[in-house]
């Protein structure tokens, strides 16, 4: 047998005390190891979910984003047929107001000229009915006259104006001729 020394002792125990203990180490070292990789792995998940949830967010934004500006362009163009229209009415108004005007200081001056006719012939209409009355008074001198000659030229046995050979003479009456003609009334006509 052989015998063992207490040092060869020690140093065996020191050995394997420090290969056990290693393997402990060890043991904790990869717990430590595994547990950290799988903290790791949950926060990376966590990121990924993060990332996922922050690009659905910033995509969202985008397209909120792009709607806000598609309504804000519309609300622009709808802003500018507005005023378009405006514009259009108000040049219809000044259109209208200046027609409105021009009528306003035509009016007073056709009234006006209305008015100096109007008297103008209120005035002119006893001279034009006066002037009226002295022709038909005047013709009917004439006609009188005329008349008178023709009763006269026929009622006479040697017509001069009314000379007829086909009719026969007829018996001489004696017809009475006003010198003067006369109305309905008996007064003279003049």
């Amino acid at each position: 047998m052989k015998i063992v020394r207490p040092k060869a002792l020690v140093f065996l125990g020191t050995i394997s005390l420090l290969v056990l203990g290693c393997e402990r180490d060890d043991e904790k070292v990869a717990k430590v190891a595994r547990e950290a990789a799988e903290r790791q792995a949950r926060q990376n998940e966590q990121m990924a979910k993060l990332q996922e949830h922050v690009a659905k967010g910033t995509q969202q934004l985008v397209e909120n984003a792009t709607k806000s500006q598609n309504e804000l362009t519309k609300l622009q163009r709808d802003l500018r047929d507005d005023q378009a229209k405006v514009s259009v009415q108000r040049d219809a108004l000044e259109v209208e107001r200046q027609q409105i005007a021009t009528e306003r200081w035509r009016d007073p001056i056709v009234a006006q000229t209305l008015l100096i006719a109007g008297g103008c012939i209120v005035a002119l209409a006893p001279l034009l009915l006066a002037g009226y009355a002295f022709r038909v008074v005047e013709t009917s001198r004439d006609d009188s006259l005329v008349a008178s000659a023709l009763i006269e030229d026929l009622a006479s046995d040697a017509p001069r104006i009314c000379v007829s050979p086909r009719l026969p003479q007829l018996p001489s009456r004696e017809v009475r001729i006003d010198p003067e003609p006369t109305d309905p009334s008996g007064t003279p006509r003049r």
